[in-house]
């Protein structure tokens, strides 16, 4: 029941009043069983809320306490994205780039691929990001992120001085 409780505060972007359930459910040991939850929906709302810091430090707690989670995955995936946010762009290709490795078959390991791209790019690594994006858009021509991994090719190639295939 707090679960919910919680779930439908963040829902609502009460993100505050979101950490204060989830925290107390993880404070509460008759509670343990939920506690990977309750560590991962805190990691949410704090991500929701823009407050990165605090989110990383709760998705390691699932990534660090409980391996086997079926929200493990994703706190990696998140803690990521939220290096990406704080402009960490080093920990975030990183981050991504281990979770493509060790969960290849993953949705999120497709994601990944693309937010590594965005991160070199982001990065000013154009040649890189360009290698990144092309094998991206060739091997995952029908997810949702084309477009955009198109945009970010074009202006790499752009910034590279390549105008050809830029355009392309």
């Amino acid at each position: 029941v707090k679960l919910l409780m919680g779930q439908a505060l963040l829902n609502s972007a009460q993100y505050k009043e979101a950490v204060a359930v989830f925290e107390g459910i993880s404070a509460d040991s008759s509670e343990s069983r939920y506690f990977d939850q309750a560590f991962y929906w805190t990691a949410e709302a704090y991500f929701r809320a823009k407050d990165f810091p605090s989110a990383i430090k709760y998705y390691t707690e699932v990534v660090e306490r409980f391996p086997s989670s079926k929200f493990y995955v994703y706190s990696r995936f998140s803690r990521a994205w939220s290096y990406y946010e704080l402009q960490n762009y080093d920990n975030a290709v990183e981050e991504f780039r281990s979770l493509k490795e060790d969960f290849e078959t993953h949705p999120l390991s497709i994601e990944s691929t693309y937010k590594i791209g965005q991160c070199l790019y982001e990065e000013k690594k154009y040649e890189e990001a360009t290698q990144v994006l092309q094998d991206f858009v060739l091997k995952h021509s029908l997810h949702p992120k084309v477009p955009a991994a198109y945009y970010l090719l074009g202006d790499s190639y752009y910034n590279l001085g390549e105008y050809s295939l830029a355009l392309e």
